[in-house]
């Protein structure tokens, strides 16, 4: 930390930061491609990286410690926002991960540890509202996201057990009109399903007990062995 400290202070204190090289590294590349500074002799990098689009755009800053990512990055779109900003600890992604659409808006957002999704996560839409929000546990989908419409209106609740389907799982058409429902096993629909058309009326034919994700008994083949064929199958 405290090579990072003095390094950091002759950054800042440089009026030409982006190439204040120290302790005897050697800036390198060329302005309008990358530059970087590094060891003349290990070549290892170390201090501030930076690349640029072909238009002059800067496309990616960062720096390096000792030949490994470390502290802030960021991606810029061609328009100047930043596109994604990540943060490294020797090498490994860790910490906030933030990704915004070209005129700046958020898109996606979460924490990092050790270069795997750890904690909360949460996507928008392009209008704002919030389009997915749940946890990642080492990198996996784990417990319960939630999935909602550029409306703000939920349209689907999963159950993740370490980045399989596991439980109950509900999908909407609209607002209080269920489109599915039933659970699944180690990724598979298992049990009882239920499925709904978008006008409410009951889809017997996907309806029905499943077993490793296949229907083994629909609702529609059930009714036909108590009732007898519907008017629809006869005609």
């Amino acid at each position: 930390m405290l090579i990072w400290a003095v390094w950091m202070s002759a950054i800042l204190a440089s009026p030409n930061s982006e190439w204040a090289c120290v302790d005897g590294h050697t800036p390198m590349g060329r302005d309008g491609i990358a530059r970087w500074c590094e060891d003349p002799e290990t070549q290892i990098k170390h201090g501030p990286w930076i690349r640029w689009y072909p238009d002059g755009q800067v496309w990616e800053e960062g720096s390096y410690l000792e030949g490994e990512r470390h502290g802030l990055w960021t991606r810029y779109w061609r328009s100047g926002f930043p596109e994604i900003r990540y943060r490294y600890r020797k090498g490994l992604m860790q910490g906030l991960w933030t990704r915004t659409d070209e005129t700046g808006n958020r898109v996606e957002e979460g924490r990092n540890v050790q270069n795997l999704r750890h904690g909360k996560w949460s996507q928008w839409h392009s209008n704002g509202e919030l389009m997915t929000h749940g946890r990642y546990l080492d990198g996996r989908k784990h417990g319960l996201w939630s999935e909602y419409s550029q409306e703000g209106d939920r349209v689907a609740s999963l159950q993740f057990e370490r980045g399989r389907l596991e439980g109950l799982t509900q999908r909407w058409h609209e607002p209080e009109t269920l489109a599915e429902k039933g659970s699944y096993y180690k990724g598979k629909r298992t049990g009882y399903w239920e499925f709904w058309e978008a006008g409410g009326r009951k889809d017997t034919a996907r309806t029905g007990r499943y077993i490793d994700g296949q229907i083994v008994e629909s609702l529609e083949a059930l009714e036909e062995a108590l009732l007898g064929p519907s008017i629809e199958a006869i005609e």
